[in-house]
């Protein structure tokens, strides 16, 4: 997945404790200067104890105090609305991380593949550690042990339902970032765990409330100088800060940018022409900025489920379930090319539970041709009401 390497390790397997000379600790996933850990690592100098039900995060390099006191700031936010220990997961301790060399020696020498130990005296005295509870599983492994292995016609709604009900708490978190005027700003597929049966938000590290528009700014600059298409944003985002000059120079070079392709293959189940989309985006852009980057989160959540059927070869199926294009329907509507055209996260919230009513008969493996009968009849029973 692009943003971040992410390292796929057994997560389902009970942590073991060999020996006094490994405490556990496994690297995870490591993004750009950041490592993961699980169970977590003590602070450095502390006592603290080793524990399955935790993670320790690890950020370095000279970007480090910054990106401390930006997770620590959000992170004091949600924990202010109520709930929200339903639909997200943020780190409750903040220190610095033993040395390079004594998580080397002690806990993981896999700490290479998260960085190389050229850059040692560097983390030794930029990092920072922060400690939180561990999830879980994340969506794309959860997608890939119950849909990809149960994907055939028969099986794939079921299995599909399943998946739908346990992003209740997406949706509801969603609604309440919105609410409360906070952008989570990286939501993707290894930023969303499995915990206590629900899928929850995790990563807060880019996230800001909405009036921080210099952060926004920053965020949209630096993926549109990059070389890609970043496709958990919207494409209007990435556009919306640069000057009418470079725009200019970018109409000739849109199909060049990393994932295009697969930009071009997920808005195709939305009967939406990629390219001349995003040319039109280019040609006439003028957003209210604030509205557009309230939308941000919405637009990630709802091409979520596209995106992974569109990775692992999948979307065949959609076409031949009326459940998967009931749903697809409201992914379409989340992921709307224009910001003012885009579903708000309190109607996402009122589709998902109707969807979800609609289709309750799919989690006890109700037959397709039932289902057919059922919704034939909602229909007729609907028009003698109007």
């Amino acid at each position: 997945m692009e943003g971040g390497k992410l390292i796929k390790n057994d997560n389902t397997a009970p942590t073991s404790y060999p020996d006094s000379n490994n405490k556990g600790a496994k690297l995870l996933a490591s993004g750009s200067s950041s490592c993961v850990f699980h169970p977590n690592i003590p602070c450095k100098g502390s006592n603290d104890d080793v524990s399955k039900e935790k993670i320790s995060k690890i950020v370095y390099g000279k970007k480090s105090d910054k990106y401390l006191n930006q997770e620590k700031k959000i992170n004091n936010l949600i924990r202010r609305i109520k709930g929200f220990g339903g639909w997200a997961l943020i780190y409750d301790k903040y220190c610095k991380a033993p040395d390079y060399g004594n998580i080397f020696k002690n806990y993981d020498k896999d700490i290479v593949d998260c960085m190389d130990d050229y850059y040692e005296d560097k983390f030794n005295t930029t990092n920072n550690m922060m400690i939180g509870t561990y999830g879980g599983i994340t969506l794309d492994d959860y997608f890939v042990e119950n849909i990809l292995k149960n994907k055939s016609i028969k099986t794939i709604d079921k299995q599909m339902y399943i998946l739908l009900k346990k992003m209740e708490s997406l949706f509801i978190g969603l609604n309440e970032l919105y609410k409360n005027k906070i952008a989570h700003l990286d939501i993707k597929v290894n930023n969303i765990v499995l915990h206590d049966n629900k899928f929850k938000y995790i990563d807060f590290g880019l996230s800001s409330k909405l009036s921080d528009k210099k952060h926004f700014e920053e965020r949209g600059l630096s993926e549109f100088q990059g070389n890609r298409f970043y496709l958990w944003y919207p494409i209007e985002y990435i556009y919306s800060y640069t000057t009418k000059t470079s725009l200019e120079y970018e109409l000739s070079k849109i199909i060049k940018r990393k994932h295009f392709d697969k930009g071009d293959k997920i808005f195709k189940l939305f009967d939406i022409d990629f390219e001349e989309s995003i040319k039109q985006i280019i040609k006439n852009r003028n957003p209210n900025q604030e509205q557009l980057n309230s939308m941000i989160d919405t637009y990630s959540v709802g091409i979520l489920i596209p995106y992974l059927f569109t990775d692992f070869k999948i979307t065949k199926f959609i076409s031949k379930s009326f459940f998967l294009k009931d749903i697809f329907s409201l992914f379409s509507r989340m992921c709307s090319f224009s910001y003012n055209d885009r579903i708000k996260p309190d109607d996402c919230l009122k589709v998902y539970y109707s969807l979800i009513n609609k289709y309750a008969l799919l989690e006890k493996g109700t037959t397709k041709r039932t289902m057919k009968k059922k919704l034939k009849k909602s229909k007729k029973k609907s028009k003698k009401l109007k």
